[in-house]
């Protein structure tokens, strides 16, 4: 049932959420820079721009629900593939989605500053130290608000997906538009009061890394690709035209920001977005800007509690998951299960766990398993050379390798500069392989 533009707009919603209403001024910290950030965001959009045009093959060549699971399966086997379902389902879209609704709750403190997740209580269960506070309750609510929206059948999902998005992509662009001509910032921000500070490589790498979990999703549509019109001719053209579309306002969203603000007054600074519409506009429109800000972040929400439990639904149709997370609804034909699961898991990582930590904690291993994603085009094009492709990969084998040199880059400075999070992201993945051998024992 999806077409051209609801997969454009999964795509989109995927990627425009947290990320880029909340990372610049984490960055600002570590690249205390304008020019560096600028750069470091351009740079994010032209890998993911090369992960796009190499996943679109793999797209087009196994058009089935699952995506990453799915190419990941046929190049490197069923233990791989099965990983790459765990991390999905722990890290992938579990924890975007409950850093989303950490930051929808922030922005929303705006107007009920006790819905604030930032001065949580704790409470101490052992093992496991929960974060509560109103704002941590108002974020679970809407994951579980969406779960049933998206439970209810793709045609309720499209029309909630495609709704959201329209009205997103078009606040971003009058605001753009509007912070240009008619606000009150100051070009100065770019070149005056700028820190001296050195920025290192390996603190560009970790705010690269940052800004590739802003750009996570341009893969969004090979999830549901099973469900998709014409995937041949649908899957390319919304993998490049949505991730384009998704640079181009990241980099005049970041602009605009930097106008409005100098670095030094972002340093830090979560709820990035309505402090810049402040600056330029003045506290008399902070309010609508707050609210467009948290309605754009709940849009990625939306569109990743409706493509995660693809994953688990293709995985249990392997006989690699619980066998009753591929039933589907009998009247919505939804994996309603796989939803309710993930829903539940994301719940858990909101409440134990600041923003930061879970921000930096993604984009360690997803930028990991993308790479593994991407090097499936190399290992696909020979076990499988004289399989019909009506697409193949723009600039192949440049654009792959491009992808997989800078994820290893990215990953390596992560490493140096957050080894707590990277090391749990570590844990992660190697706690996946004893239930590998338990499912595959019972197969």
């Amino acid at each position: 049932e999806i077409g051209f533009w609801t997969a454009v707009a999964i795509i989109i919603s995927n990627m425009i959420g947290t990320g880029i209403f909340t990372i610049t001024g984490f960055m600002a910290q570590d690249v205390p820079n304008p020019y560096w950030i600028i750069g470091l965001w351009t740079l994010g959009g032209i890998i993911s721009l090369m992960g796009a045009l190499t996943v679109a093959e793999l797209g087009v060549l196994l058009p089935f629900a699952g995506g990453d699971y799915q190419y990941i399966h046929k190049g490197y086997g069923p233990l791989w593939a099965y990983i790459s379902g765990w991390i999905s389902f722990f890290v992938g879209f579990s924890a975007p989605i409950a850093a989303a609704a950490l930051a929808f709750s922030e922005y929303i403190s705006y107007f009920a500053p006790s819905l604030s997740p930032l001065h949580p209580y704790k409470v101490n269960m052992g093992l496991l130290t929960l974060n509560v506070s109103w704002g941590h309750l108002l974020g679970i609510s809407m994951i579980f608000i969406f779960a049933l929206f998206h439970s209810a059948g793709l045609k309720t999902s499209k029309i909630v997906q495609n709704s959201i998005t329209l009205l997103k992509v078009l606040f971003i662009v009058i605001i753009i538009a509007a912070g240009f001509l008619w606000g009150n910032g100051n070009w100065e921000h770019f070149t005056g009061h700028i820190s001296r500070a050195d920025t290192s490589l390996p603190k560009a790498g970790v705010s690269l890394i940052f800004v590739m979990f802003a750009y996570t999703g341009w893969n969004a549509a090979g999830y549901i690709a099973g469900e998709i019109k014409n995937p041949a001719k649908t899957i390319p053209r919304a993998f490049i035209i949505g991730t384009l579309i998704v640079t181009i306002l990241y980099i005049l969203l970041n602009i605009i920001y930097i106008y409005a603000l100098p670095i030094n007054e972002m340093q830090g600074v979560l709820r990035i977005g309505s402090e810049s519409m402040t600056a330029l506009f003045g506290p008399s429109v902070t309010s609508v800007t707050t609210v467009f800000f948290a309605v754009s972040i709940l849009a990625c929400i939306s569109a990743m509690v409706l493509i995660g439990p693809r994953v688990y639904y293709a995985m249990a149709e392997d006989n690699l998951f619980f066998h009753k997370f591929k039933e589907v609804h009998p009247r919505f034909k939804t994996p309603v299960k796989a939803i309710m699961l993930q829903s539940v898991w994301a719940s858990v990582l909101l409440l134990s766990g600041t923003f930061y930590q879970i921000l930096t904690y993604a984009s360690f291993v997803l930028i990991g398993f993308s790479a593994v994603t991407v090097s499936s085009v190399y290992i696909l094009r020979r076990k499988y050379p004289d399989k019909e492709r009506p697409y193949k990969t723009f600039l192949y084998p440049l654009s792959p390798a491009i992808f997989i040199i800078m994820a290893l880059w990215m990953m390596i400075y992560t490493l140096i500069e957050r080894p707590a999070e990277s090391f749990y992201g570590i844990l992660t993945v190697l706690a996946g392989i004893p239930f590998y051998i338990a499912f595959t024992r019972k197969k």
